[in-house]
Order: C-alpha cells, then sequence, then structure tokens
C-alpha cells in the first residue's frame, strides 16, 4: 500500500503513527525527529499537513469536487476543511484550484510532506554555486556598509532622491541612508513570508537581521536547486489579490533587488568622501 492510500484509508482515530513513518522509509524516532525540527511535535499535526498537502495536489491536477478532497482529508464539512486550508496556504481551495500554483507543500520544505510518485521536475542546470556567491557578496558588502555608516552617523539622515526602481513597493521614493541601509537587510523578508512563513524581528541589530535572512533564503535557494524546482510555481498569499510566482523569478528578484539597494545606497558615502566597501577595487 502507498503512502496516498495509506492516509485516505486511515482517519484520526485508527492512524498509526508507524505505519506511516514506514511507509515515508523512516523509524518512529527519525519521523519524530523531523516533524519536531520542522515545528510539528505531535504525529496527528503532521498527518494533518500531510493530507492538506495532499488535497492542494489533487486540487489542480483533478476534476473531483472540493467536497471530495474535504472528506478524504478527514473533514467531517466542507467548512471545516476550507478554514483550515485557508490557514495553512492563505488561500481558500476554490482559489487555490483557480490560480493553480504547482507548489503544494506547507512551510519549510524540510520536515515530512506528501510526496506524489508522479511529481517530477525538469533541472534547468542553473549554477547554484554562482548564486549562492552572489548572496554571500550582497551579504559581505552590506555588512561593510553597516560599518561605515556606523562610524559616520553624522550621514545616516541625508536624503537619497529615488532610491526605490519598484513602484509597487510600500517604501517611499525619498529614503534616507539609514532607512535604505534596513531595506539592503531585509530584501528577502517577504518573499521567505510568503512562502515559509518567515517572520523577521525588526529590533535585532541590522547584522543580526542580514544574517538572519541571509542564512534563511541561502537555506531555500539550495532546496530548489536540491529539487530542481526553479520553474515551479506558488501562491503569494500576502498579496492583494493572490498571485502564483515561480521560484526562479523570486531569487531573480530578490538578486537584482539587493543589488540596486546596494549600489545605490554605496554612492551616498562615496559623494560625502567617506570610505566604503566596493565590489570592483581598482586593479594596480
Amino acid at each position: 500500500m502507498d503512502t496516498t492510500s495509506l492516509l485516505r484509508n486511515l482517519d484520526d482515530e485508527t492512524y498509526d503513527y508507524r505505519e506511516f513513518a514506514a511507509q515515508a522509509g523512516y523509524s518512529v524516532a527519525q519521523s519524530y525527529r523531523r516533524a519536531a525540527k520542522a515545528g510539528i511535535h505531535h504525529p496527528m499535526t503532521a498527518r494533518r499537513r500531510v493530507l492538506l498537502e495532499r488535497a492542494a495536489w489533487h486540487l489542480t491536477r483533478g476534476t473531483r469536487s472540493i467536497s471530495e478532497h474535504a472528506l478524504d482529508a478527514g473533514f467531517e464539512s466542507l467548512e471545516g476543511f476550507s478554514r483550515a486550508f485557508a490557514r495553512a496556504f492563505g488561500i481558500t481551495p476554490s482559489v487555490f484550484r483557480k490560480l493553480a500554483p504547482q507548489e503544494y507543500r506547507i512551510g519549510t520544505r524540510g520536515g515530512i510532506h506528501y510526496a506524489p510518485g508522479s511529481y517530477s521536475v525538469t533541472r534547468k542546470g542553473t549554477n547554484m554555486t554562482f548564486i549562492q556567491r552572489m548572496l554571500e557578496s550582497h551579504r559581505d558588502e552590506v555588512l561593510a556598509l553597516i560599518d561605515t555608516i556606523g562610524a559616520r552617523p553624522e550621514i545616516a539622515d541625508t536624503l537619497l532622491p529615488l532610491t526605490n526602481p519598484f513602484p509597487w513597493d510600500w517604501e517611499p521614493d525619498d529614503e534616507t541612508v539609514s532607512q535604505l541601509l534596513v531595506r539592503n537587510c531585509t530584501g528577502p523578508a517577504p518573499w521567505l513570508h510568503a512562502i515559509q512563513g518567515f517572520s523577521e524581528d525588526p529590533n535585532l541589530p541590522l547584522r543580526e537581521r542580514l544574517q538572519t535572512q541571509h542564512d534563511a533564503f541561502s537555506q531555500l535557494v539550495a532546496q530548489i536547486e536540491k529539487e530542481g524546482s526553479w520553474d515551479v510555481t506558488f501562491v503569494d498569499a500576502d498579496c492583494d489579490p493572490p498571485q502564483v510566482f515561480s521560484y526562479i523569478s523570486v531569487v531573480h528578484h530578490v538578486i537584482s533587488f539587493n543589488a540596486h539597494a546596494r549600489i545605490t545606497l554605496m554612492r551616498r558615502p562615496r559623494a560625502l568622501k567617506v570610505e566604503s566597501a566596493d565590489p570592483l577595487p581598482a586593479q594596480v
């Protein structure tokens, strides 16, 4: 019996987590550790998430009614299923079916997830090492800027006109040096929140905010590369209305956004005759 059949035929009262662990290829101890690592501390919670993921998978790849998927997921009513689905994905099952994203997993890419045997994606041969180096370069150069601007607090409040090339963003067109420095440290945050539910602590020092988001986004990119899921689409429920993006478009946006914000910020200390980091040092 495959995992799909096992989950379909067992309800919460009769469900044996040992059977599910075996079907997933783990020992019971391993499955508990993986669930805990993903922030899931009870087997029934893990199973409920897998059932919701299975429903999401089939909603965009079949014609069965949403009510049938609700019953298969162990819900007694369509209303209960819709509420749980909306809490997990940010949108209702009907909107999810209409938008038809390819991503069906909830939360982080680690832990236990529904794994349909027919699911496959094509690798595009993207140079992961190059992408990681670009992300690390941004982090290192912004760390240097934090030190440079921190040593010269008198420039922190100077205005940088028209720094934002993205008119749909919420930042104002005019920013101070300190505001743009924050934006350099937090560029991946909205995407990490949409994909993984990531929430940053704005009270942390800038260096920690930068490092935390760099680590989280780098891990996400590494997982995308491992899976070859660059062209897989997902729903960004934080948008109004919700929109569908591919993972490669997100990575491209973050790298482009980082570069523009960083270079704009680097020009201000230079204009004020303040020594700052330069990604292209003069060659002797």
